[in-house]
């Protein structure tokens, strides 16, 4: 009865000039009628024609002929494949309605948002011209990016219109589609600007295509940020916009998704990872709802329309909310997804870390693969631990090797690893050792203080270590104690020097230096420069030779030998990883007012070594310095180096004892020569004063920062 309701209603529709377009979603169910025709698009088409036909067998059932979305060809292959077949029934000779193209768009759109309940969807798109892999200067100066959106499932986000782009649409739907984004906060945005890349030629039209590879090279870190955050299993889906050959429901993101699952599959993070559809989709109309949304992100990060509209406000709480890394072709695939892979073997991807340059440890390694190093370290046995702090004694003993033991330093839970280690005291012990070395370098005073108590509560307790590394031990307490401003040196203990010194005594005197230079004073200067003299000249090893030779630059750029330190600094080989170097070296130019004639390419190393670590304010403040001081025309990296400065504020370890009163005082000098600053240095420079310790407040007290310098609390390599 309701069937013939139904086809009594529709014939009224037809008879009238109408048109009923008829579509079937995939998964729908054509009931008991359909048994005995295949599942595939064809039987089905075949099948509702027939049923069609017998129906209305006084009228036309022909095909749908989209404008832009066409059956017959691949124009827009999602649709296709979730609403298919498409079919008009209707009276007289009729081709095409516009709102049937409408229509079947909407309902694919509904069900890919009925999916997003239970999917994490990944929208990527880009923005720019893409010029600068051919090597062309981009003239409306907008750098090309890669934009990444992770969406967590059941994230309210409307639907856009299917004609919306940022570009051609209109201000308000540009606004709005803004404004939707930011009123879902678990919205993450990730965006690749490009710094570094080039077509690589010789292997088709696809493969060499620049945006492929922003594509494929970036996603394994939008991976693995969504793999460090989910507890249970996930399903993704992942969709990027067309551009140029890369044409819509090509799959090329298969293949590497399955080298990382192969890869990382025994990292539990990884292995609750399922991948559903992944494809290019088709735009003008979009594919799917959410597509236009990071080509509105384009306009938050270019600047451009939203700007001219008067929205500032949201510009400036979106741009809060993107992280931003760039895009350098040789990082990301000569090392870091190399990298990352490693990380299904705990060990070796943590060792690895120490060939990692600066640049990459801070803008690829710590923002996303932090739960990677966390589930590496959990996964370690004590045979592992071992070899690990074996590894790190012996790579730490310069720059680059102490920013990855830093880094694996903030991640390692010290009492559930030595809770884990039960019974393996020696590894303890050493645990604690390199913790407290860590910390020192790092100036992270708690932890510090906590490792250094553990390990005499342990030594009270009778565990008894072998003299070297008991003597290894007793020499870091000092520097402890010297990131306190709670200078103790016994003169007559000192060491005598001779080629036959052991390793121990020889660290000892170089610690007792370090102390000496700290605290100033003509006569410590002198004894802490005869030292190091001694110190510079013993044995072959190259990484002590050029600490100990950066060591006595510092102590005779204190007694304004300029010269002579340069001199010392430029007979070492050029690293381009050693923070220390740079540092000195650029003290060193800006306070004898030379020339900086280091080439364009050292000055962009430097740059590069800005971290949230020590010495990188020094960096920083004393290229600020020389900058002002010789009007220097380049105020880009200017500003760079003051942001750097204003940012480290934010970073705890600059909050408290020396790093923090280093910061403070630079911060007051700037502020003083007239620098335009982001915070307030009187205030931060209070803050500091209180989250310190009481020998670091007695120190200020008898060298307080003040108009004729206000790096008076400052000797030597803190200076």
């Amino acid at each position: 009865k309701k069937k013939k309701e139904y086809a009594e209603q529709i014939s009224q529709i037809l008879d009238t000039g109408g048109v009923v377009f008829v579509y079937n979603m995939k998964g729908d169910n054509l009931g008991q009628e359909s048994v005995g025709y295949s599942t595939t698009s064809h039987a089905r088409k075949k099948f509702i024609r027939e049923k069609l036909q017998d129906l209305f067998p006084n009228y036309v059932v022909s095909e749908f002929v989209g404008v832009r979305i066409r059956d017959q060809s691949n124009s827009h292959p999602l649709i296709k494949e979730l609403c298919d077949p498409k079919l008009l029934l209707h009276k007289n000779e009729f081709n095409y309605h516009p709102s049937c193209e409408r229509i079947a768009i909407q309902s694919v759109h509904e069900k890919l948002l009925r999916n997003t309940s239970k999917h994490w969807t990944l929208i990527g798109d880009e923005t720019g011209s893409f010029g600068e892999f051919r090597g062309n200067k981009n003239r409306r100066k907008i750098t090309s990016s890669m934009i990444w959106m992770i969406i967590p499932p059941g994230t309210p986000l409307p639907a856009l219109d299917p004609y919306f782009h940022g570009t051609e649409s209109d201000s308000e739907e540009l606004i709005e589609a803004l404004e939707n984004i930011n009123t879902n906060n678990d919205i993450e945005i990730l965006t690749f600007s490009y710094q570094q890349g080039k077509i690589t030629e010789g292997i088709g039209n696809v493969a060499g295509y620049p945006h492929l590879s922003m594509w494929t090279e970036t996603l394994p870190l939008v991976l693995e940020k969504l793999a460090s955050q989910i507890d249970d299993n996930a399903t993704i889906d992942i969709f990027c916009e067309r551009v140029g050959t890369l044409e819509p429901g090509i799959s090329i993101f298969e293949t590497a998704i399955l080298d990382l699952k192969t890869a990382l599959n025994s990292r539990q993070s990884w292995e609750k990872l399922k991948f559903n559809k992944m494809q290019v989709l088709a735009k003008n109309p979009c594919e799917h709802p959410w597509m236009g949304y990071p080509d509105a992100i384009g306009h938050v990060i270019n600047e451009r329309k939203i700007i001219a509209l008067g929205r500032e406000d949201l510009q400036h709480s979106l741009i809060g909310r993107i992280h931003k890394s760039p895009f350098r072709q040789k990082s990301l695939n000569g090392t870091i997804n190399v990298l990352l892979k490693d990380s299904s073997r705990p060990l070796r991807f943590l060792q690895s870390l120490h060939s990692i340059d600066a640049n990459d440890l801070a803008e690829y390694v710590r923002p996303y693969m932090g739960g990677a190093i966390k589930d590496a370290l959990n996964s370690l046995n004590a045979d592992d631990w071992q070899d690990l702090l074996e590894h790190i004694d012996t790579y730490s003993r310069d720059k680059k090797g102490q920013r990855a033991t830093a880094l694996i330093h903030g991640f390692i839970e010290t009492d559930k690893v030595l809770s884990n280690l039960d019974g393996y005291e020696s590894t303890q012990f050493d645990l604690l050792r390199m913790m407290l070395g860590t910390s020192n370098h790092r100036g992270a005073m708690a932890e510090g203080i906590r490792c250094k108590h553990k390990a005499e509560q342990m030594l009270g307790d009778g565990f008894s270590p072998t003299h070297d590394k008991l003597l290894k031990f007793q020499n870091l307490l000092p520097g402890l104690k010297d990131n306190m401003f709670d200078f103790d040196v016994d003169i007559s203990s000192i060491p005598r020097y001779s080629n036959s010194i052991s390793k121990g005594e020889m660290h000892k005197l170089g610690t007792i230096a370090q102390t000496l230079g700290l605290i100033g004073g003509e006569e410590n200067l002198e004894l802490a420069i005869e030292i190091e003299r001694n110190l510079v000249r013993h044995g072959d090893d190259r990484r002590h030779i050029r600490r100990h030779s950066v060591l006595l630059s510092e102590l005779l750029i204190e007694q304004k030998e300029y010269q002579s330190a340069i001199g010392i600094l430029d007979k070492l080989s050029y690293d381009s990883q050693d923070s220390f170097w740079f540092a000195t070296r650029i003290k060193c130019i800006a306070l004898s007012q030379q020339n900086l004639s280091i080439e364009k390419n050292i000055i962009s190393d430097m740059i590069n070594t800005l971290d949230d670590d020590h010495p990188s304010q020094r960096i920083a403040y004393w290229y600020t310095r020389w900058s002002l001081d010789n009007a220097s025309p380049d105020k880009e990296l200017e500003n760079i180096c003051v942001n750097h400065l204003c940012n480290l504020t934010e970073v705890p370890l600059f909050s408290h004892d020396a790093p923090g009163v280093i910061l403070a005082c630079e911060l007051l000098d700037l502020s003083s020569r007239g620098v335009d600053l982001s915070i307030d240095a009187t205030e931060f420079y209070t803050l500091v004063r209180a989250n310190s310790q009481p020998s670091t407040l007695n120190w200020l007290k008898a060298n307080e920062p003040n108009q004729i310098d206000w790096l008076a609390p400052l000797n030597f390599n803190y200076r």
